[in-house]
């Protein structure tokens, strides 16, 4: 697959370690509105069964792996940055 080739809903993340390396990673998803249902009736169960309190970003509520848990959705990584001319 090629992260570049945009043709289904995606977004792109860029880190920058404590030590200066950077890496590049895309989700893709399908349809946006079936992505956001489907993320939504997820997260009620596990919702229901912890007493989140305040406010949490999805990865912090539910683990980081949790958008690759909806269908039809992955997670593409490039070679970090810094390694690129190796």
């Amino acid at each position: 697959m090629d992260p570049c080739r945009i043709d289904r809903p995606s977004g792109q993340a860029r880190a920058l370690g404590p030590d200066g390396t950077t890496t590049q990673a895309w989700l893709q998803t399908g349809e946006a509105c079936a992505f956001t249902a489907a993320a939504s009736i997820r997260t009620v169960p596990e919702t229901l069964t912890r007493s989140l309190r305040a406010a949490f970003s999805p990865a912090a509520a539910s683990g980081a792996g949790f958008a690759l848990t909806i269908p039809d959705t992955t997670r593409t990584e490039t070679i970090p940055a810094d390694r690129r001319n190796r």
